[in-house]
């Protein structure tokens, strides 16, 4: 391998990565700089002389992390590369304690992250909603989220989810909307986060907040196996997209609950 060097990816390194990602990723110029203004999140580049050549991110929550936006130039691809960013990123998470490391991966990446002992755990399917989509009316249980129900929140996340994502779920707080019922949080969507997660534990508060969500969305990415969610797209005249995306974990297996999750963050924060 030549002569290569990873160094913490700053805000001054942004007007250099254009190019860098897959032509269906569009610009992650966005992400990056998200990565560089979160203190739970750490992103790195690779060099080759003074030429960045390769990217990832670390996302660290309370015991667990995300391992995003893996990138290698296409013009060095097959040296090794993404296997040093992926290693230089578990070297961090454990020096931090991490117990477990999860990531979305695609085709590309796949064959690099099962050779490092990354395990496949869920699939991801991808829908798009139909153009000729007539909108239903919006359940009254659903309401802006208060203060009151943060801790609610907080905990459906962690069991939902795995992961206790309170840095990350505290900056977009104040746009979430809740389906409640007898006082207690059912579901709720995080419209202004990533592809706009929405998790609920009951049919009635998935099929209200699917509603809300989808009467604007135009596409959704669902676990496999939420058998339920997937039955309701499909009645709606949602069509499947012909690729997928592989949940895969490294390290201690994570207790979740795939079968509540009605749309996920994103590749990245889960």
């Amino acid at each position: 391998m030549q002569n290569y060097t990873i160094q913490r990816f700053t805000l001054q390194d942004i007007p250099y990565i254009h190019g860098l990602q897959p032509a269906d990723w569009g610009d992650i110029s966005a992400n990056f700089i998200s990565y560089c203004t979160q203190d739970f999140c750490y992103p790195i580049k690779v060099l080759h002389g003074h030429h960045i050549i390769g990217l990832g991110c670390l996302i660290c929550y309370q015991d667990s992390a995300w391992l995003a936006h893996i990138i290698v130039s296409e013009n060095y691809r097959g040296q090794g590369i993404g296997k040093l960013i992926v290693n230089a990123l578990i070297d961090t998470a454990q020096r931090k304690g991490i117990r477990a490391i999860h990531l979305i991966a695609t085709d590309l990446g796949l064959p690099v992250y099962s050779k490092l002992g990354f395990q496949a755990s869920c699939n991801y399917l991808f829908y798009d909603r139909p153009q000729q989509y007539t909108a239903q009316p919006i359940s009254e249980r659903l309401m802006p989220a208060t203060q009151k129900h943060y801790a609610q929140i907080l905990a459906m996340d962690a069991e939902i989810a795995g992961d206790k994502r309170e840095l990350l779920i505290r900056q977009h707080f104040n746009h979430c909307v809740v389906y409640e019922a007898d006082n207690m949080v059912q579901g709720y969507f995080l419209p202004t986060l990533g592809n706009g997660p929405l998790y609920a534990k009951t049919e009635a508060s998935a099929e209200a907040l699917m509603e809300l969500k989808y009467s604007s969305a135009a596409m959704a990415v669902l676990p496999e196996v939420n058998t339920v969610g997937l039955a309701w797209l499909e009645a709606r005249g949602f069509t499947r997209k012909v690729y997928t995306a592989i949940r895969m974990t490294l390290s201690t297996a994570t207790i979740w609950q795939p079968q509540h999750i009605f749309c996920r963050i994103g590749g990245n924060y889960g």
